[in-house]
């Protein structure tokens, strides 16, 4: 919550702030000019934007100017209205003592000129209107002052035009202006594309402006410290958090190795256990297939050798009897679906016996 007040409390000085910077006429078409140093026309507000790009960025942020910083400081400058340079007592008969004056000069008391220059000639505008004026008005430098701003621009030209005026007319309204005991705000060409006024004192007729300074300056200070403390106290519970989250992975990385032990036991366990399954179940049809053979054979046959793949059985063995009769009674009980002789039998004639070897194969 405090540092939310304090954000408000530094938009609401920095607002004020630049209410008290820019919202009188001349504030407004300076504006940009202070922040964004770099030449550009700027049009009145009623004027539509033109084809040339540099116009509407001028318009555009003189528009966004006056929408978030309504003008009302103008009302804190009596503006007055010079017509005649000769004859300017007569416009300064309602200034008070005490009086903040704006002059505001008319068109038909300064030389206004317009000339092009190369675009390079852009970056040091200034000194090359200065070189213009001193080649068109002879001494210029100690009996003219003068301003300028660019009116249009190409591809390889710019125009800009420059209002020129007395310097001793200047110094003579603004010293009638002190002796009357009023204050000068600025002495500016009654143009809305005029930028940069003639005199200007706004800075040191705003004395309030120079507490707004510092009070920007505290509250930006005590802004940046509360936002670098919650930073820091954000950053300490976040590491905090990250390293909770680094030890609980540390753990669970020692119980997935753990667990991956296990399964690898678990497996070895399964692989034996299936080894042992298929042993047994070799061994159960071995003695399946001797319990059949016991009980198909009669007593005058007598085995000698069994092999087993599969459901296939091979027996090679004697009998007193014919062998036909021993295919016979293994097929007669239907434990075999087939009961093959293989090779030729032989007989001994010693023991009067026939040796014969058989290929069996059981029902799948």
């Amino acid at each position: 919550s405090s540092l939310k007040i304090v954000i408000m409390c530094s938009s609401a000085v920095c607002y004020v702030h630049f209410y008290l910077l820019t919202c009188d006429r001349v504030g407004y078409q300076t504006l940009t000019h202070t922040f964004f140093p770099f030449e550009y026309e700027a049009p009145p507000l009623n004027a539509m934007p033109s084809n040339d790009n540099q116009n509407r960025v001028a318009l555009h942020k003189g528009l966004l100017a006056w929408l978030f910083l309504p003008g009302f400081r103008h009302r804190w400058a009596k503006p007055v209205d010079v017509t005649n340079a000769s004859n300017y007592l007569g416009s300064l008969e309602g200034v008070k003592s005490g009086d903040l004056v704006q002059i505001r000069l008319a068109l038909e008391t300064v030389l206004v000129k317009k000339t092009e220059f190369p675009k390079a000639a852009k970056k040091e505008l200034g000194a090359v209107v200065a070189m213009f004026v001193k080649s068109v008005l002879p001494n210029a430098e100690k009996t003219f002052v003068w301003s300028h701003s660019i009116v249009s621009k190409s591809k390889i030209n710019i125009q800009v035009k420059v209002w020129i005026f007395k310097k001793e007319a200047l110094e003579s309204i603004t010293t009638a202006i002190t002796q009357s005991g009023a204050r000068v705000h600025s002495v500016s060409v009654n143009d809305p594309a005029f930028l940069v006024p003639f005199f200007d004192a706004r800075r040191t007729a705003y004395r309030p402006l120079r507490y707004w300074y510092v009070a920007a300056a505290v509250l930006f200070v005590a802004f940046a410290l509360a936002f670098a403390w919650s930073e820091t106290a954000w950053r300490k519970e976040q590491n905090r958090s990250i390293r909770a989250l680094r030890a609980e992975l540390t753990d669970l990385a020692g119980e997935a190795v753990q667990l991956r032990n296990e399964k690898s036991k678990a497996s070895k366990d399964i692989a034996t256990m299936q080894t042992d399954m298929e042993a047994i179940a070799i061994a159960r049809s071995f003695y399946e297939d001797l319990f059949l053979l016991n009980t198909s054979l009669t007593d005058d046959t007598w085995l000698t050798e069994m092999r087993q793949t599969g459901s296939q059985l091979q027996i090679t063995g004697f009998s007193n009897g014919s062998v036909s009769e021993v295919i016979s009674n293994l097929q007669s009980e239907g434990a075999y679906t087939r009961a093959d002789l293989i090779g030729r039998v032989s007989n001994d004639r010693s023991t009067q016996t026939t040796r014969f070897q058989i290929d069996l194969e059981r029902p799948r």
